[in-house]
């Protein structure tokens, strides 16, 4: 009789071992598979700065165009530089781009994207995906900073832009010694990762990035400034430049 208690008392305990152990990991599956949903605004369009001469003077001399990136060149890069980044993550997470109907219509919205607050990204793609209990939703969007580009040791580049672009730096190229280069390009992102909790409705956290690199333009094609970066370039270089800043922000957010 007493074996047979004992064995009874080891069974239940066992029992509740068992118990404990399906439920943690139930628990740990429903957490590993929480979602990070991506969202990029940054790079459907870019902003092309035209400036007489490489001066700080308080008179804008500098004419500004607006171009669409077409064929998602841009926004797609920086939804997979996202997704690789969260591969990296520890734990890794998993991620799933949001997309909206309206995307596919090319409107210029850079404007419009910097004034949109957390609240209103959240009721703009609140109904975009399936969110769950422990879903994040992740968002590239422009931001209006300084025009700012790496050259060497220091920066470069004056007035504000929003998103990415290309400064056209004429009559001065600080990477050239050569006094008749054109110039130089300067490659400019300027953004904000939003951390959102799509369905609690609360921003968890955001950072921000100005920056970007330079081209020298002495060996355009020319002497055309413009030319100095071929076209498919100039798409890569602004990739660049849009992953050296998500390489500083996403990291740190995936691991919140």
């Amino acid at each position: 009789m007493v074996r047979l208690t004992l064995l009874h008392g080891w069974t239940g305990i066992a029992l509740r071992a068992l118990f404990v152990a399906v439920a943690m990991m139930v628990a740990t599956g429903a957490s590993a598979q929480a979602t990070t949903y991506v969202y990029s605004a940054v790079g459907r369009q870019m902003t092309v700065i035209n400036a007489e001469t490489f001066t700080t003077s308080a008179i804008d001399r500098r004419q500004r165009t607006t171009l669409f990136v077409a064929n998602d060149e841009l926004d797609g890069s920086v939804v997979a530089d996202v997704t690789a980044l969260a591969r990296k993550a520890t734990p890794p997470a998993t991620v799933t781009r949001v997309t909206l109907e309206a995307d596919a219509t090319p409107v210029l919205e850079a404007d419009t994207f910097v004034d949109i607050t957390p609240d209103g990204w959240l009721d703009r793609l609140g109904r975009a995906a399936p969110y769950r209990t422990g879903d994040r939703l992740l968002v590239i969007a422009p931001a209006r900073d300084d025009i700012r580009f790496s050259v060497g040791a220091t920066t470069a580049g004056t007035g504000q832009a929003a998103g990415v672009g290309i400064y056209v730096a004429a009559g001065r190229d600080l990477l050239s010694p050569n006094p008749s280069s054109p110039g130089m390009l300067g490659f400019f992102a300027n953004f904000r990762v939003l951390l959102l909790d799509p369905v609690a409705r609360r921003v968890i956290a955001v950072q921000g990035w100005s920056g970007g690199v330079a081209r020298s333009g002495q060996d355009a094609p020319g002497g055309n400034l413009w030319n100095a970066v071929g076209g498919k370039d100039k798409i890569n270089v602004l990739r660049d430049a849009l992953r050296a800043g998500l390489e500083q922000t996403v990291p740190s957010l995936l691991a919140r």
